[in-house]
């Protein structure tokens, strides 16, 4: 899937990119479920490592503190 973000000079003058607006969404679909870590991996190439100490520590989010059902949808994770 492709998508078109029309993003205004303010945000970009703020020094956001392609990158971190990737990274953005990718941390906020796997913190709230959508995504596996694995997935979110795959969807900005990075190794689970960098998701874990690199991306998700950049927007307030951590591993520790998911929920039986966190766990499960990893663990059934297809990807």
């Amino acid at each position: 899937m492709q998508a078109i973000l029309e993003i205004p000079d303010v945000v970009k003058n703020a020094g956001v990119d392609k990158r971190y607006i990737e990274e953005t969404i990718a941390a906020s679909l796997y913190y709230n479920g959508k995504l596996s870590e694995k997935e979110a991996c795959l969807m900005i190439g990075v190794s689970r490592r960098v998701f874990e100490e690199d991306i998700l520590p950049k927007f307030g989010l951590s591993m520790v503190g998911g929920s039986h059902e966190d766990i499960e949808f990893e663990i059934n994770s297809k990807i």
